[in-house]
């Protein structure tokens, strides 16, 4: 129409685009609760390094983002967290025994563990120190209880090297024969700890919350 009463009007086409989807799954995924428990060992193995604990937060929050990897460390701790170790020199070694907090290691049996691991990682190969410290553990815990220990207590960085230029020939182990060692004159110590998880949490199908959104032409 024509004329001083003229009117416009604008016209507006809506092409529908691709739902946002947010996402919030409070129980723990398969893998979120494998890479948490890798985070956990990652720290132990740390033993108080600053430098150390922050590449496994890294690493941690490169698989997940640090929003998610946050949530991940708060609801996946160790329940031994007031036993996180803390090594006296930074070159130290600390093998770490990862265990469930239904299957832990007994307290009479830990010195026995920890000398048993500490001794298998010094010899370095070598079969007869690897013999003789099992036949040490055998000893001390019993044949059927020292296999079980071998197969199920495992620490998970067994195959650690030390730091260059350091060797195996410049560590003492922290325990012999289940006692404290603090004899020999190396400085540099292998010691073994142990981080205990509670039960891996289930995991269900996550709850979506969907926003529209669209494309918008005149």
């Amino acid at each position: 129409m024509d004329g001083p009463d003229e009117k416009y009007q604008l016209w507006v086409r809506i092409y529908p685009d691709d739902v946002a989807v947010d996402t919030f799954e409070p129980l723990l995924t398969d893998d979120e609760v494998k890479r948490g428990r890798l985070y956990w060992i990652d720290v132990w193995r740390a033993g108080g390094d600053k430098n150390r604990k922050l590449a496994a937060w890294r690493s941690l929050v490169g698989s997940h983002g640090s929003g998610r990897a946050a949530y991940v460390i708060d609801n996946y701790k160790p329940v031994n967290i007031p036993e996180e170790p803390v090594k006296a020199l930074s070159n130290d070694v600390i093998l770490v025994i990862p265990t469930e907090k239904e299957t832990p290691l007994p307290l009479t049996e830990v010195p026995h563990v920890q000398a048993y691991w500490e001794a298998f990682w010094l010899a370095d190969g070598k079969r007869s120190e690897e013999v003789a410290a099992m036949a040490n553990l055998e000893s001390a815990i019993g044949k059927a209880r020292a296999t079980t220990i071998v197969t199920d207590y495992r620490p998970a960085n067994l195959d650690e090297l030390p730091p260059k230029p350091l060797t195996k020939t410049d560590y003492r182990p922290a325990h012999l024969n289940g006692l404290p060692s603090n004899t020999s004159a190396k400085k540099q110590v292998v010691s073994v700890a142990n981080v205990t998880f509670s039960e891996a949490k289930d995991t269900k199908r996550p709850l979506l919350v969907a926003t529209g959104q669209g494309k918008c032409d005149a």
